[in-house]
């Protein structure tokens, strides 16, 4: 087995296999829910280089699919997101 990685940028005939591994990673609602749907496909065009793709390069077999996407943060971590506001006790 000799694995490879690659990004869809290089290899972007590897798109129409990533069904291969979403059908048994997923449950079918996921790939049916609206916003999955709609953002999914953006996500590929807009950030085809950090779209990653393990293979075994012997048998060209899909191993792994690594989705991510670019966010800028300009590296201050009190900017981080976190909680807003402190969660109030359950009242009875």
């Amino acid at each position: 087995m000799t694995i490879l990685a690659a990004t869809l940028a290089e290899r972007p005939e590897l798109e129409h296999r990533i069904g291969e591994l979403e059908a048994e990673a997923f449950p079918a609602y996921i790939n049916a829910e609206p916003t999955w749907a709609e953002c999914f496909p953006q996500i590929l065009a807009l950030f085809p280089g950090l779209q990653l793709f393990v293979v075994d390069s012997e048998d060209d077999v899909l191993l792994a699919v690594i989705n991510t996407v670019a966010f800028h943060w300009g590296g201050n971590p009190a900017a981080l997101p976190g909680v807003q506001r402190p969660v109030a006790p359950l009242h009875r």
